[in-house]
């Protein structure tokens, strides 16, 4: 009969897994690695954070909405209509590299004025590479200095009894 929440057998199982938690706890908090892929067809979901690259002409065009030289907007989907695609701006991108925080601002961009419009998308292989580096690195690191760290050694004071 175990005595307690966790069986003596138990108890050896995480004994032999605590030291493995510092390498994996900091994989928790990893970021997802995003990148935008052209929207295929279909209209994205509403809210998702959606890049709009802009034609030459929209340059011009919107210039009084937009601001000087901004050649793309990323924002979050609020629909598409037949005026064309309706964001909440994020961030405009200006034409010499400058970038512009904006704060939720809505903004149709008229369907002709779109070069490219991209969905923000989650990239599951590029996540778990990170994640595996992650590990990988806390691993070479715990071998570099693990007993350094205290990761070992001698129980004994310097200079106390032997």
């Amino acid at each position: 009969m175990p005595k307690g929440p966790l069986s003596p057998r138990n108890r050896r199982r995480l004994a032999r897994l605590l030291p493995a938690l510092p390498l994996v706890l900091p994989t928790l908090g990893v970021p997802g690695c995003y990148s935008y892929r052209p929207l295929a067809g279909a209209s994205p979901a509403a809210g998702e954070l959606v890049r709009v690259q802009l034609t030459d002409s929209a340059t011009v065009v919107l210039r009084p909405y937009l601001g000087d030289s901004v050649v793309a907007v990323t924002g979050r989907f609020q629909g598409r209509t037949p005026a064309g695609i309706d964001l909440a701006v994020a961030r405009s991108e200006q034409r010499n590299g400058g970038v512009r925080d904006w704060q939720g601002e809505p903004v149709t961009i008229p369907s002709p004025l779109v070069a490219t419009a991209q969905a923000r998308r989650l990239s599951g292989v590029r996540t778990v590479a990170l994640a595996a580096g992650i590990v990988v690195a806390a691993l070479v690191m715990r071998q570099a200095f693990g007993a350094e760290a205290g990761g070992g050694g001698s129980s004994r004071t310097p200079g106390g009894p032997r």
